[in-house]
């Protein structure tokens, strides 16, 4: 029976079930989705740089260096530390898999989060999964996303990572009763949001999600000194 949200049961602005928060995210599922997608990334890969701006970024990531502004810190040192694996012997090409990683990793946040949105609409597990991988899929795999993390790598990659990361530690905060680990969920994201402004400000796209989320589903949180403080 729908129970309306309050303290424990939370949801994206609509009625929810007992049983849609309590159910236990597909975690390994989206374990495979990230392995499908990095698959076909990998597959399509571009074996060196590119245009644009992607030759400044790889340089920058193999001394630490500092692109255009804003500079880009977060990103650099990502990469940087990702180019020391030895994936391939094309330093470039080591760049570009971090891309893919990271897009990958952001896809599989976001099957997540489409699987939490879809339990009242689609109560049949495995239907959900499916439609919530379609969905993951079909954007991962559209143009402007698939460039970005396979041919002309930049920064939006892992901006993709973060927000979808934000999103997903929200969805996850709104079902979870209170405790300190639960605190916990919600400072992770606010700090996220602050920290991928380093990498990009496309990042700080999350940051509406998390008081959104704070203000529809548990205002009572602002009444707390310690969330001001974030």
């Amino acid at each position: 029976v729908p129970a309306l949200v309050g303290h424990t049961s939370r949801g994206f602005f609509v009625q929810q079930t007992a049983s849609a928060s309590t159910e236990r995210p597909p975690y390994w599922w989206a374990v495979a989705v990230f392995a499908v997608i990095f698959i076909i990334y990998a597959i399509t890969l571009s074996p060196t740089t590119a245009f644009w701006d992607t030759s400044e970024y790889i340089a920058a990531a193999k001394v630490l260096g500092i692109p255009h502004p804003p500079g880009n810190p977060l990103f650099t040192v990502l990469a940087h530390v990702w180019g020391l694996i030895p994936l391939a012997g094309n330093y470039a090409k080591r760049i570009n898999y971090f891309a893919a990683a990271t897009s990958a990793a952001g896809g599989a946040f976001w099957f997540l989060v489409a699987e939490r949105w879809l339990r009242n609409l689609l109560p049949t597990r495995m239907l959900r999964i499916g439609a919530a991988f379609a969905g993951v899929f079909c954007t991962s795999v559209a143009w402007t996303v698939w460039n970005q993390s396979t041919v002309n790598e930049k920064v939006y990659t892992v901006s993709l990572l973060s927000i979808a990361l934000i999103v997903w530690s929200m969805v996850h905060w709104a079902d979870m009763a209170p405790s300190p680990r639960r605190n916990g969920v919600l400072i992770f994201a606010c700090y996220l949001g602050a920290l991928t402004s380093t990498n990009h400000m496309m990042g700080v796209l999350g940051i509406p999600v998390i008081v959104l989320y704070v203000v529809w589903t548990e205002p009572r949180l602002l009444r707390e000194p310690w969330v001001w403080l974030m």
